[in-house]
């Protein structure tokens, strides 16, 4: 006789559905599994479910308390009011010490920046391309790293643009375009 592999798979397919069907059947008649246990009720509390007594409790030890002194008594309880203060001030972002009303309420004036200096109004009447490149401003002929005013001086020159780089003593800059104030 011969077997064919089509057979075999057949027989195979049959027997992964069928034994494990077949093991939980016949667990479950034998009593056995997850869903035969059960409880059994225990009527009297000293008795076990074997029906013998139950053992007493083992005897609890009490250690005697220690003997404080008045002062200790107190320094106790005032540790034990310093640390329920420290954890209401720690634990709650919302915990505010009350105000005494006696104290005038400070206000803080608000801080107001100062206007920054206006810019310069000087003039640029023309640029001319050299070497090195020259400027005309308010009438006078200037080149870069000369200075013009109070605390300004010239950066650079740009005679394509038309264009003056100014810088202040203290880090501010200008840009001037010929014929803008």
């Amino acid at each position: 006789m011969r077997v064919s592999v089509t057979a075999g798979r057949r027989v195979a397919g049959i027997a992964s559905i069928a034994l494990p069907v077949l093991i939980v059947a016949t667990a479950k008649l034998a009593g056995l599994g997850p869903l035969s246990s059960h409880a059994d009720a225990i009527d009297d509390p000293d008795e076990t479910s074997l029906g013998e007594p139950a053992a007493p409790p083992a005897p609890r030890v009490v250690e005697p308390r220690l003997q404080l002194s008045p002062a200790e008594i107190e320094a106790v309880a005032r540790a034990r009011e310093l640390r329920r203060h420290a954890a209401r001030s720690v634990s709650s972002p919302f915990y505010a010490p009350r105000i005494v009303e006696s104290e005038p309420a400070r206000v803080e004036a608000p801080v107001v920046e100062p206007e920054p200096p206006a810019p310069p109004t000087f003039v640029l009447s023309g640029v001319m391309n050299g070497k090195p490149p020259i400027a005309v401003i308010d009438g006078q002929v200037h080149q870069v790293g000369d200075r013009l005013g109070e605390g300004w001086r010239i950066i650079s020159i740009d005679a394509r643009s038309l264009n003056v780089l100014l810088r202040h003593d203290d880090g501010r800059e200008h840009q001037l375009r010929a014929g803008s104030i």
